[in-house]
């Protein structure tokens, strides 16, 4: 992979720079995960404070546009980390859908209707 910086943004109040970098490659769209490595390595940061914010695939080229997110500390990337944000919210949400669909299951079952007691 190779990368080419197309914009640069300072953004002290979140405590992080904004990069808009060009990417050419060879074969399928890399993950997420090979593109942050990359991108760390390419801008000499560490890699935990780096998050890949988008990837754009120009369709049927080996080039893509990627959005990056340094942070300068792990204070900021734990408050403004969207990403995290993202992943905690659709597990709570996950995890509250199927306590809803329990509880609506467990009310929905009919009570077992009581066995006549036996003639004698």
């Amino acid at each position: 992979m190779e990368f080419t910086k197309t914009n640069e943004a300072e953004k002290p109040l979140m405590g992080r720079k904004e990069y808009m970098l060009s990417m050419k490659f060879d074969g399928s769209t890399p993950k997420g995960a090979d593109v942050k490595k990359s991108v760390a390595s390419y801008l000499k940061a560490d890699e935990k404070m780096v998050i890949v914010k988008k990837i754009r695939q120009k369709f049927g080229m080996g080039d893509a546009d990627v959005n990056v997110y340094v942070y300068h500390d792990a204070k900021n990337l734990q408050r403004f980390g969207e990403i995290q944000k993202k992943k905690a919210l659709k597990a709570k949400r996950d995890e509250d859908l199927k306590k809803h669909k329990e509880a609506k299951a467990a009310a929905a079952k009919p009570a077992e209707p009581a066995q006549p007691a036996p003639a004698q």
